[in-house]
């Protein structure tokens, strides 16, 4: 047990110094600049989604776009640049957050209230409205208890359809023993987001369903299930 924590230890670090490399790799390289010059010089919208990033990793990028020259649109306004069929401002940036995070809370909306950035935040509407865990944390912590053939990778399951895969996590979130900590907002928690002028919310499915693997019927309840519930 000692030797598997010190192997996940190296494995992150070993991560994070890649990262690290990537980084100064793109920004000595030029490919920053360059990337940068392109974007205004052509009239792009950039879209930029984050999931449960830290405050400060989320405050660093913000004040980088900012500093060069980025500004911010709302959802709203991107859909009146589309149907107008207007032309696009350069250096404007679209800011989407995913799945709903709880600490979504403390690490984003300080920033964006302080920067008056308008923000989208997708969610999924069964982990708010139930344990508040992620599907893939099930996997993580109870994936022992799962047929040999699903116990390698949770790519497994996102490679089934979307019935079969739904039906393996309710049967694990059943038997799943272990204390996991609530990842996804609470229903208050949305409602006091949904109160926030900056904020956009939209829908990100009910059970964060894979929808490449979704019938048409399960992408009409996933999308239009979620949306009601969100509204109510």
């Amino acid at each position: 047990m000692m030797c598997k924590k010190i192997f996940k230890k190296i494995v992150k670090e070993a991560k994070i110094f890649l990262r690290i490399l990537l980084s100064l790799y793109l920004f000595f390289s030029g490919k920053v600049n360059t990337s940068k010059g392109e974007i205004f010089s052509k009239n792009y919208i950039t879209s930029l989604f984050f999931h449960n990033p830290s405050q400060q990793f989320f405050k660093r990028c913000i004040q980088w776009l900012k500093k060069n020259g980025f500004f911010f649109i709302s959802i709203d306004q991107l859909i009146q640049y589309v149907q107008n069929q207007q032309e696009f401002p350069k250096g404007a940036v679209w800011l989407s957050i995913d799945d709903g995070w709880k600490d979504n809370i403390y690490n984003i909306i300080p920033v964006i209230n302080e920067y008056k950035i308008p923000t989208t935040f997708f969610i999924a509407t069964d982990p708010v409205e139930s344990q508040g865990i992620f599907w893939w944390t099930f996997f993580g912590k109870c994936k022992n208890q799962l047929p040999s053939y699903f116990k390698s990778s949770s790519l497994d399951l996102k490679n089934i359809k979307e019935k079969d895969r739904k039906k393996i996590i309710q049967d694990l979130k059943k038997r799943c023993k272990k204390r996991v900590s609530r990842e996804a907002m609470e229903i208050e928690e949305v409602k006091s987001l949904a109160q926030n002028p900056l904020v956009t919310i939209g829908s990100h499915t009910v059970h964060h369903a894979l929808t490449v693997n979704c019938t048409d019927d399960e992408l009409e309840f996933e999308i239009k299930e979620s949306k009601e519930r969100l509204r109510e």
